[in-house]
């Protein structure tokens, strides 16, 4: 990752202070949004940064940064917040980041305090709301009214609320309906390379791109689909990119290829840098996703595809859907290739690019946050 620039402004009085789970280096999906939101905020005067693991590694790789150790308890993130005295506080929410069962209840009691003792900004992105946890686990009913009851307070407290899918900024709004409550999708962690317009697109590349769990659900929803794409010859390889989460996906996922391709028609690339996805990505012909509209807008892989204007070949693609869905295409067009299609297909590569340039670049994330904080 490149390093965060600081901006010298006078636009802002007062830093932002952003409290989350942690930032890079350590892997973390809402770390990884915070270092691409800031790196794409410009005039801005100062960030702070309350973690709450991984100090010392983000301090070694980025010690141009303001990390300190988020305090994990109501009275001693009062006592923080005090010492600090933020006037404006950017909270990226995750329950698990917070909480090892995903009820942080003390975030949501000592916000609640700090805005009895301030009339400063408080802006919230939630970017997962409900724990995992079985219906049958002793603990279920407690976890799950202590997350609502805390997630409902928060969001009664806010001066802006963002979230990452429609059916969370449902909920949201179910909780608190006098709340801001806006939908603001994920940026694509892949930026597409300079030279990128110089590739060609090699016809009968598809790439299934993302975390390994997400690739074995995927091609067990379109292992027939995929299967008669290559019988038809429209398939000659399929790419696999991204790293294993465990033995057992290993073994499905092998188990899968094998009972789809044969071995010499697709290979497993692994975790590879930005620049070999986003090479990959300009030349390929489709990417693959299963990601339902209720989804889409927080799937890295989704979002990688459009920022490349790669073609996606989705079972949910539709010509009567709302964008972007009726710029995806359909397993089933590509049975009868025309001339028609083709041209399609360059149409909806140019419009998935320009409406994600428009709608979930970095950039436009971050106007849209910074507007929060003077509105």
């Amino acid at each position: 990752m490149t390093s965060v620039i600081s901006h010298n402004s006078s636009q802002h009085s007062s830093p932002i202070t952003i409290v989350l789970p942690q930032l890079p280096p350590t892997i973390c999906g809402v770390g990884d949004y915070t270092f691409n939101l800031v790196t794409a905020w410009s005039n801005i005067s100062e960030f702070n940064y309350l973690v709450v693991r991984g100090v010392d590694e983000s301090k070694a790789q980025y010690p141009q940064l303001a990390v300190n150790q988020l305090e994990c308890n109501k009275e001693l993130f009062v006592s923080q917040l005090k010492k600090l005295a933020p006037q404006q506080l950017l909270i990226q929410y995750s329950g698990y980041g917070f909480h090892s069962l995903g009820c942080p209840v003390w975030l949501s009691k000592a916000l609640t305090q700090w805005r009895k003792d301030n009339d400063g900004k408080l802006v919230i992105v939630f970017h997962e709301l409900w724990h995992k946890s079985p219906w049958w686990n002793k603990h279920f009913l407690l976890q799950e009214g202590l997350h609502r009851w805390s997630i409902k307070r928060l969001a009664s407290i806010a001066d802006n609320i963002f979230t990452t899918t429609s059916d969370y900024v449902e909920w949201l709004k179910s909780f608190s309906p006098k709340a801001s409550v806006k939908l603001l999708p994920v940026g694509s962690n892949v930026v597409p390379n300079q030279q990128r317009s110089h590739c060609a697109r090699q016809s009968g590349i598809f790439v299934l791109f993302g975390m390994q769990g997400n690739r074995v659900n995927t091609l067990q929803q379109v292992q027939s689909e995929i299967k008669s794409l290559y019988n038809s010859r429209r398939l000659k390889k399929l790419l696999l990119i991204g790293g294993g989460n465990s033995e057992e996906l290993e073994i499905a996922e092998k188990k899968l290829l094998e009972q789809i391709l044969p071995r010499d028609s697709y290979c497993c690339i692994g975790i590879a840098s930005s620049q070999i996805i986003s090479t990959i990505l300009s030349q390929a012909e489709f990417g693959i996703s299963t990601q339902s509209w209720q989804s889409f807008t927080k799937s890295g892989t989704f979002m990688a595809y459009a920022a490349h204007g790669l073609n996606i070949l989705s079972p949910y693609a539709s010509k009567q859907s709302q964008k972007p869905f009726c710029w995806l295409t359909h397993p089933s067009e590509l049975e009868q290739p025309s001339d028609f299609l083709n041209n399609a297909l360059k149409e909806r590569s140019r419009n998935l690019q320009l409406w994600y340039n428009n709608t979930c670049n970095w950039s436009v994330i971050a106007q849209e946050i910074k507007d929060a904080f003077t509105s």
